[in-house]
């Protein structure tokens, strides 16, 4: 599973940034905001950039599911 995957990728390189941003987007779209906004705050540099990147994929995504 792309989780695992992206964890493991994680614990070999700490900085690797495209990790941390795809698994906050695979936990906002399963609607796990709180584990989304984990792994999305080591990408941004401001609350407000992530939030701005939480509103984007977020609400469109709840909209077509429901």
């Amino acid at each position: 599973m792309a989780i695992e995957e992206y964890k493991k990728a994680i614990q070999l390189d700490e900085q690797l940034t495209a990790a941390y941003g795809n698994l906050g987007l695979i936990y906002l779209k399963k609607g796990n905001v709180e584990d989304a906004v984990f792994f999305l705050r080591k990408v941004f540099q401001s609350e407000d950039d992530m939030l701005k990147y939480i509103l984007l994929f977020y609400k469109p995504y709840q909209e077509k599911t429901g």
